[in-house]
């Protein structure tokens, strides 16, 4: 596809609009369509971020319209209630269909989302975004004999590639390309397993949770009470849940806690059914607590530990990978 100009008046926009409030604007189209409240989760899909961000750059009137066409696509029974465009919020649609005036080119759709998808899932250091200590955590837990499995939501190949970063290995990460690069900066790699889905607590990632689990005990670490609240239902027999309160999503059941707006939480952690812990540093420490208290055997456990704010700033770490998305966008000439 030949590369067309957006239009000649756009050209001179930095003399118009100051570069950081320009970039600012970029930035803004970039979060947008990574955010969640676009529908179908298509957050989770550095390829359909990509997407949705370019419609939102270069053809906005399209947007909506492109992202219902997409999930079609991928889907030809989606019923309508279903598709992105009913979950989209008024302000969320406001931005992704508002035109900003560009002083790049209009590029080829698929370069554009297979650059932009790069940038995303390669583009950022995101071990730095690791909270202190916890890879040490997964360490410790399985030289002391347990294992040590991801269950964790988002797209497989950005997961697995997070935890890559991390110095983290999984046998599941094999056969991806470009290859998962397995990073040696923190010291030796780690083996886990890994249960993720977009959606980790339906049926199918739960089978593998068990699949992973076999006849050993399970502990759950998760900084959702939701998503704890979800594996014990699906297995009841699991022997702790631990609740680690980092993160907006934790901060919110606490601030709950704390004004008394959360009796069912308050329940389960006095009788035990949910462990909170305030920092993964405590994590280790705590499982060898629950096995000195008699909750856990001293057989083989398998710890089951989210990623995003349970063992990294999710914040952080989006900003990072939204960063590198604007770079390649602006590196491009393509704003």
């Amino acid at each position: 596809m030949v590369e067309q100009p957006v239009g000649p008046q756009l050209h001179n926009v930095e003399a118009i609009q100051p570069i950081v409030s320009y970039r600012d604007n970029i930035l803004t189209k970039v979060d947008v369509a990574w955010g969640s409240n676009v529908g179908d989760q298509g957050y989770a899909d550095p390829y359909e971020v990509a997407a949705r961000l370019y419609d939102a750059l270069y053809r906005p009137d399209a947007a909506v319209e492109g992202m219902d066409s997409r999930a079609q696509a991928k889907d030809p029974e989606i019923v309508e209630r279903e598709l992105p465009s009913q979950k989209l919020r008024p302000d969320t649609k406001k931005v992704l269909t508002t035109p900003l005036e560009l002083a790049g080119q209009l590029q080829d759709s698929a370069e554009f989302v297979r650059v932009v998808a790069g940038a995303i899932l390669h583009g950022a250091d995101v071990a730095n975004a690791v909270l202190p200590g916890a890879r040490e955590q997964i360490k410790e837990l399985i030289e002391n004999g347990d294992r040590a499995a991801a269950w964790s939501a988002g797209y497989p190949e950005h997961q697995w590639r997070k935890l890559g970063k991390t110095g983290m290995y999984a046998e599941v990460m094999e056969g991806v390309e470009p290859p998962v690069e397995i990073s040696l900066v923190h010291g030796e790699p780690i083996t886990v397993e890994t249960a993720i889905a977009t959606d980790k607590t339906v049926e199918e990632t739960i089978a593998r949770v068990r699949e992973i689990a076999g006849d050993d005990q399970k502990v759950v670490a998760d900084d959702r009470v939701r998503n704890l609240r979800k594996f014990l239902e699906a297995m009841p027999e699991t022997k702790a849940a631990i609740w680690v309160q980092y993160g907006a999503h934790a901060q919110k059941e606490m601030d709950k806690l704390a004004n008394g707006e959360n009796p069912q939480l308050a329940v389960e952690i006095e009788s035990g059914i949910i462990i909170p812990i305030s920092n993964i540093n405590q994590l280790a420490s705590k499982v060898v607590e629950l096995r000195k208290v008699g909750r856990l055997t001293a057989e083989q456990a398998v710890l089951f530990f989210d990623y995003d704010d349970t063992i990294s700033n999710n914040a952080l770490r989006r900003d990072m990978e939204l960063a590198a998305a604007v770079d390649a966008i602006f590196e491009n000439g393509w704003a």
